[in-house]
């Protein structure tokens, strides 16, 4: 064999290898560059559509000692905010946390059972497993303070009712996770509505009870969202119109508003959308219209009122 074909033959491995490492090399340095480059033409309405927020803005210089010691940290949480892709990373680390390990990506969200969804909010969570319960001081607080605000509403003619408003997490507890189980049997809420019983003469209504009651017949918060649905707002209306009714025998407009109720599939709500699983997540809307309303609108305020349907239609 020649010398000159022994040389071709040992400079094709060498020429093979040149060339991968040219491809390994441009394609690393083209995954760098493009979040850069997705930045730069992407979105600039300086909102987070996965978790619903105003992103940073670009940090001023001032000439002020307080504008360049914040510099640096201003500079980072808008360069952090603005990173091409951003959005797609959140919600494929997301799904790949969820779909790979089941667990949360966020300390925000709190991933429950048949597909229920929890907000991370540590009061509540800690309330429903009744692990900060209220003391004697707490409590003693409390009445102080309502009591002060009946009698202030009450020199001006204006009757006071305390309406105890129920977390999701405590009406749908089976649904959390089992590292959310209850560890104590003392809820604060349970605390303050027993000790507002036997040591005050505030009227207060607890809308658990109610909320429970219509439970049995249909959902009454939303599965991925926080707040009560129509059938629990619904619920909650009817027994505040009730307790109402007892403390003013002569309320006006007192007969119960009639719904219309019907069901209507959405994208999954607001802690789906904290975390862009709207489409993973779905939800079954309840919805309860009123039949007739009765909203009326002051005289006065009709006229600016109908000008500005007009203008907005």
């Amino acid at each position: 064999m020649s010398t000159d074909a022994s040389k071709k033959k040992l400079d094709r491995p060498e020429r093979l290898r040149r060339n991968t490492d040219f491809i390994t090399v441009a394609a690393f340095l083209g995954l760098l560059a493009l979040p850069l480059g997705a930045g730069w033409l992407g979105d600039s309405s300086g909102i987070s559509r996965t978790e619903n927020r105003r992103l940073a803005q670009a940090p001023d210089l001032e000439a002020r000692w307080e504008s360049w010691a914040s510099f640096p940290k201003r500079s980072e949480a808008y360069f952090d905010d603005h990173l091409g892709l951003r959005e797609s990373m959140i919600r494929n680390f997301t799904r790949f946390n969820i779909a790979l390990f089941g667990v949360s990506p966020t300390d925000k969200l709190v991933l429950g059972r048949e597909d229920w969804l929890f907000f991370g909010d540590a009061n509540a969570i800690a309330h429903v497993r009744g692990v900060d319960p209220l003391g004697p001081g707490e409590l003693a607080r409390w009445r102080r303070v309502l009591e002060e605000r009946r009698e202030w509403l009450a020199e001006r003619g204006i009757a006071y009712l305390l309406i105890l408003v129920p977390d999701k997490h405590e009406i749908y507890a089976e649904y959390l996770p089992p590292s959310l189980s209850p560890a104590t049997e003392t809820r604060p809420l349970d605390q303050l509505a027993s000790y507002l019983a036997t040591e005050s003469d505030i009227d207060v209504l607890d809308l658990r009870a109610p909320l429970l009651a219509e439970k049995a017949a249909r959902r009454v918060y939303h599965r991925t969202d926080t707040h009560w649905n129509d059938a629990g707002a619904y619920a909650a209306y009817r027994a505040t119109l009730d307790r109402l009714r007892e403390i003013l025998p002569r309320l006006e407009n007192a007969r119960e508003l009639k719904v219309r109720r019907g069901v209507e599939d959405q994208p999954g709500l607001g802690l789906a959308s904290l975390v862009g699983l709207e489409d993973i997540y779905p939800e079954e809307v309840l919805i309860a219209e009123p039949v007739d309303s009765r909203a009326e609108i002051a005289r006065e305020y009709r006229a600016g009122y109908e000008r500005r349907v007009r203008t907005l239609s």
